[in-house]
């Protein structure tokens, strides 16, 4: 970590990440991007969560198995391998007892939502933990008011029976209607059959892509922003 700076060592890989030009100009250089950011990023109100680790992991298999649950190396090898390749990261929301607050999605958004399964009673008078290979679902609280109709295709349930991977995970992938759902939060409660903690409540912020805030520049200050940067002008020249 650099200790002058606002960004820690894996922050700086989240924010090129979260940034294709950075990715293009930067590399993994975490003193360039930490630079970025606090002359100029933080300024223009570039996110450094836009990109997900997590959801990257989760989407693809044969990274899972390299890096395990390694989200710096994730981060790594999407700068330096997975942009290139056309990879994208899901969304992702891990389910774990200890969530509160909000968790702000997207209409249009496809989300993993992922449990460490294996960490869980199979009942709560059985003291045997879920395996691998054992199928396993969730319940939604009556009183939600997320339900399976937000979710494009209409699962049977909100979180079907399914198979808990050889990681001890178990995930479910949905993707959001657009306009299927209210504008604003989404009271969201999730019990297991049994488990050593006991049910996960949470809202799920549902919010309107238009929504978002948006920093434009006009065509000098683009100029004048590229002229500041030199890593900028062998980059992208006076490409507006």
């Amino acid at each position: 970590m650099n200790s002058a700076s606002s960004l820690t060592d894996f922050q700086a890989l989240n924010y090129i990440a979260s940034n294709p030009d950075l990715i293009a100009a930067f590399g993994i250089n975490i003193s360039s991007a930490i630079s970025h950011y606090d002359n100029h990023g933080r300024l223009e109100g570039r996110s450094i969560t836009t990109f997900n680790a997590s959801g990257y992991l989760a989407k693809y298999s044969d990274l899972s198995s390299a890096f395990g649950r390694d989200k710096t190396l994730a981060l790594k090898h999407y700068i330096q391998n997975g942009y290139g390749e056309g990879r994208t990261a899901s969304k992702y929301l891990l389910i774990d007892e200890n969530i509160f607050g909000d968790i702000v999605f997207y209409e249009g958004d496809t989300v993993i939502f992922e449990l460490e399964a294996t960490r869980y009673y199979r009942h709560w008078s059985d003291l045997n933990y879920h395996l691998p290979g054992e199928n396993i679902t969730l319940f939604r609280n009556a009183f939600s008011s997320l339900t399976r109709f937000d979710f494009l295709g209409a699962p049977e349930s909100l979180f079907n029976y399914t198979t808990i991977e050889s990681d001890g995970y178990a995930r479910w992938e949905y993707t959001f209607l657009d306009d299927g759902i209210e504008e604003g939060p989404e009271d969201m409660a999730i019990s297991r059959s049994a488990s050593p903690h006991g049910g996960i409540s949470f809202n799920l912020v549902i919010d309107d892509r238009s929504n978002l805030p948006s920093v434009s520049l006009t065509d000098f200050q683009a100029l004048n922003y590229i002229a500041s940067n030199p890593d900028l002008i062998s980059a992208f020249g006076i490409n507006i």
